[in-house]
């Protein structure tokens, strides 16, 4: 809890973990960890940790995971809770304009219930 060096040992260890394993026949299935969720979980531990750096690239990874080869998203709300990752960063950093577009962009995603 708040230990930035023990999350980040603990994340590139479990990516290092994760990538001697074989790709899952059935990643969308809800109990497989499989690399494309790992960026999404990294995502999460850095911007609760702050680190709005890491926590941004991971986002950005998320987003081009999640969109489809000819443009349409796969999963939206991991998208979408990406999109609200980057605004976290920039409205961190200052850069309200960008935290305002991209926080707009995540909360106007149609969801399901």
């Amino acid at each position: 809890m708040g230990d930035a060096r023990l999350v980040r040992d603990s994340l590139d260890a479990g990516r290092a973990r994760l990538h001697r394993l074989p790709r899952p026949d059935h990643p969308e299935h809800h109990f497989i960890i499989d690399p494309d969720k790992w960026d999404f979980y990294e995502m999460d531990a850095y911007r609760l940790l702050g680190d709005d750096e890491r926590a941004a690239a991971h986002a950005r990874a998320v987003i081009r995971i999640t969109t489809g080869p000819d443009g349409p998203e796969i999963s939206l709300m991991r998208a979408a809770e990406a999109r609200l990752t980057l605004r976290v960063a920039a409205a961190r950093t200052g850069e309200i304009e960008e935290a305002i577009g991209t926080g707009t962009a995540a909360l106007e995603v149609d969801r399901k219930f």
